[in-house]
C-alpha cells in the first residue's frame, strides 16, 4: 500500500503508529514540506527519504501514485473530491476538540489501513491512546501541588493583539488533559481569538503558556499586565508551538510536558535535583 500522509497530523499519526518503519507493511511515499515545522515526530532522514511537496492539490498527489491519501478534512475539497474519483482512497481526520475526536480519527485509520499488514498496529494503538489518557487521569487525580490550582492562559501574537485559544481547541483539550484551567475558556473564548487587554486584567492569570521568548517578551512590553499574577511571578511555560498545537495524539505528550513545566516553575530546585 502506498500511502500519502498529507499534513503535519497526517504525519504525527504515521509516527504515533509506526508506519514510517519498515517492518510496517506499508510505504508511506510522500508528505508535506510543511511537516517539517509543524509536525511532532519525524523519522530519521526524513527529507531524504520523503519526498515532498508544497501544495495539497490531486495533479501532484496522483504523482505518487498513492493507494490511500490521509489529510484534515478541512483541506481543499476539490482535491479530496478529485482523488475519489480517481479511485484513490482518502481518509480524512477531524480537527481535534475533544478527547473522543482522537478516537474518532484513529477508527478511521482503521478502516483505512485494515487491509494492510498495519491493521494490527492500528488495533493495539487504540488500547496506547486509552492507556496514556488513563495515565494522566491519575496523576491529575493525585495531584495536591500548589501548581495544579493554577489558572493558565495559552497566549500568542495576533496583529499586535494577545490572543488565546479557548474552547473547542486542541490547546483547550491540552490543558483539559494536564489539569489545570483554562483561563481562556472561563473569558468565553471560542477556538482561537483575540483578548481584550480590560477583560484579561478582571481575571485570575496564574501562568502564561508561550511558544517562545518572543511571546514573553510582547507580554512584558504591555505595562498594564504588570498587575497579573503570572507577570508579578514571572511565571511562564515554554512549549514549543508544534507540541502546544498538536491536532494528533501528541496533545498527550503535550499534557505530559505541561505538567513536567509546572512542576519545575513551582519547584525550581528540582531542575538541578
Amino acid at each position: 500500500m502506498r500511502v500519502v500522509a498529507a499534513s503535519a497530523a497526517a504525519v504525527d499519526w504515521c509516527s504515533w503508529l509506526g508506519l514510517f518503519d519498515d517492518e510496517a507493511g506499508l510505504r508511506v511515499v510522500a508528505v508535506p514540506t510543511q511537516a517539517l515545522r509543524y509536525a511532532n515526530s519525524l523519522p530519521p532522514d526524513f527529507e531524504a527519504r520523503f519526498p515532498g511537496f508544497a501544495k495539497f492539490r490531486a495533479e501532484v498527489l496522483f504523482g505518487f501514485e498513492p493507494d490511500l491519501v490521509i489529510c484534515d478534512d478541512y483541506q481543499n475539497a476539490l482535491t479530496i473530491e478529485a482523488l475519489r474519483r480517481a479511485g484513490t482512497e482518502v481518509c480524512t481526520l477531524e480537527a481535534i476538540r475533544g478527547f473522543e475526536d482522537l478516537r474518532t480519527n484513529l477508527a478511521r485509520l482503521a478502516r483505512a489501513l485494515e487491509a494492510s499488514v498495519a491493521s494490527q498496529r492500528v488495533a493495539e494503538a487504540a488500547d496506547r491512546l486509552e492507556a496514556e489518557r488513563r495515565a494522566l487521569e491519575l496523576q491529575v487525580a493525585a495531584g495536591t501541588e500548589s501548581w495544579t490550582k493554577w489558572r493558565v492562559l495559552p497566549c500568542y501574537e495576533l496583529g499586535g493583539h494577545i490572543a488565546s485559544a479557548g474552547r473547542g481547541s486542541s490547546e483547550a483539550l491540552l490543558l483539559e488533559l494536564a489539569g489545570v484551567a483554562n483561563v481562556a475558556t472561563d473569558l468565553g473564548l471560542v477556538g482561537h481569538d483575540k483578548v481584550r487587554l480590560e477583560r484579561l486584567l478582571e481575571v485570575d492569570v496564574d501562568c502564561f503558556l508561550v511558544s517562545d521568548e518572543k511571546d514573553i517578551e510582547g507580554l512584558r512590553r504591555r505595562p498594564a499586565l504588570a498587575q497579573v499574577a503570572a507577570m508579578r511571578e514571572e511565571r511562564f511555560v515554554v512549549l514549543d508551538a508544534r507540541l502546544r498545537q498538536a491536532n494528533s495524539p501528541f496533545v498527550l505528550t503535550a499534557a505530559r510536558a505541561l505538567r513536567a513545566q509546572l512542576e519545575l516553575l513551582a519547584n525550581p530546585g528540582t531542575r538541578d535535583g
